[in-house]
């Protein structure tokens, strides 16, 4: 019997109409660093380290352009949850760590 392969996450990918776009939007309301934009615009990545992604600042996503789904809520597992909706129509949850 083989043993389980460790898995990791390595992308999270987004579909959305203008990739150049998003990764400008995200990178004004969240404060991640844009990484590669294809030449093309068709493709575009954000650098978000060892790809955590991660939001917390449910009043500037609001300010930059997202609306609210639901304001910040505690929840039982004591974690504070927020779900906005970029101007793309993704649906984003911001939560305090766990």
């Amino acid at each position: 019997m083989t043993a389980n392969p460790e898995l990791s996450l390595g992308w999270v990918i987004v579909y959305v109409d203008d990739p150049a776009e998003a990764a400008a939007f995200y990178e004004g309301a969240f404060g991640l660093r844009g990484k590669f934009v294809a030449p093309t615009g068709t493709y575009a990545e954000l650098d978000t380290g060892a790809t955590k992604l991660a939001f917390a600042a449910y009043a500037g996503a609001l300010e930059a352009g997202c609306s609210s789904l639901a304001p910040p809520a505690d929840k039982p597992q004591g974690q504070r949850v927020a779900y906005v909706r970029d101007p793309f129509g993704t649906l984003v949850e911001l939560a305090t760590p766990l």
